[in-house]
């Protein structure tokens, strides 16, 4: 057992529910060494993701490699304290720590910081039609009603019945069509990866996930007009031993008002194609 954001395009693609990820850091001081041990990996792989030196303090953790349709790749780093997410094509970084109520992000182009909360730093195109949906469901009410391996890892696919019938019938509206759909089709959550429920809602949130104190893996739309592309699939889940310093905010970098620029970014990114490709255009 491994224990441990739609906007409604005016144009076609206002099927999209899953938002862009943002990457993070957050500031942080000391780490106790019980927190290494609170994470007890099956033996399939291992990763270091930087070189330590004789005096760094190194944490164990899992890596966390998936992508996202919009989001592109994504790699989350967590341990039981502290959780990072970052993209390889993007300067930005959004991360939290324990108890996980606030986040710290920061942009290495611009060298600047903001702290903010994680329903903030999530898509608010999500969160808008959340919202007129009546809000996401209480954990509670959703269910598991199969499970499967995902990465290397059980996974449990939740629903809230809502009994109502198919997704495609339940609005005229696209948007609400989604939404309704991961509510009555499901989407798949890990099962034996024991992270902070705390940071798996902040996961959660900054993909379009329901919050359900679980770390999301895949999620498919069902509806069969639509494209059958998978949004989110979680690529692997290994065990891994990260530098203090990649949950700290860089020196010399000066505090700034949130600027949303990754909500701006995905007005851009809602026209289709590789997110990827299009931002090694610019």
């Amino acid at each position: 057992m491994i224990k441990l954001d739609w906007y409604r395009n005016a144009q076609s693609y206002t099927f999209s529910l899953l938002s862009v990820f943002t990457v993070a850091v957050l500031n942080c001081n000391g780490a106790s060494a019980a927190e290494n041990k609170a994470l007890n990996v099956k033996p399939t792989a291992s990763a270091v993701v930087k070189p330590a030196s004789k005096t760094q303090t190194m944490l164990d953790g899992l890596l966390i490699k998936h992508y996202s349709w919009l989001g592109g790749d994504v790699e989350i780093a967590v341990t039981p304290k502290y959780l990072c997410i970052s993209h390889p094509l993007r300067t930005g970084v959004t991360v939290s720590r324990a108890p996980f109520k606030t986040v710290t992000a920061y942009d290495s182009a611009k060298k600047t910081y903001y702290e903010t909360t994680p329903e903030a730093a999530g898509s608010f195109m999500i969160q808008r039609f959340l919202k007129l949906l009546g809000g996401d469901p209480h954990p509670k009410k959703w269910k598991k009603v199969e499970e499967k391996t995902i990465a290397g890892v059980k996974a449990g696919r939740y629903v809230v019945d809502t009994g109502k019938g198919p997704p495609g019938k339940l609005s005229k509206e696209t948007g609400e069509k989604v939404i309704q759909d991961m509510r009555v089709s499901g989407f798949w959550a890990a099962e034996d990866v024991n992270i902070p429920g705390g940071a798996a809602d902040i996961v959660s949130r900054m993909e379009g996930f329901p919050t359900i104190q679980k770390l999301p893996l895949y999620f498919q739309l069902s509806q069969a007009t639509l494209d059958k592309r998978p949004r989110v699939s979680t690529r692997s889940i290994v065990k891994a031993k990260f530098p203090l310093e990649k949950f700290q905010v860089p020196s010399g970098y000066r505090l700034s008002r949130a600027e949303y620029s990754l909500q701006n970014e995905e007005f851009e990114l809602f026209s289709g194609g590789d997110p990827d490709l299009r931002r090694k255009k610019k």
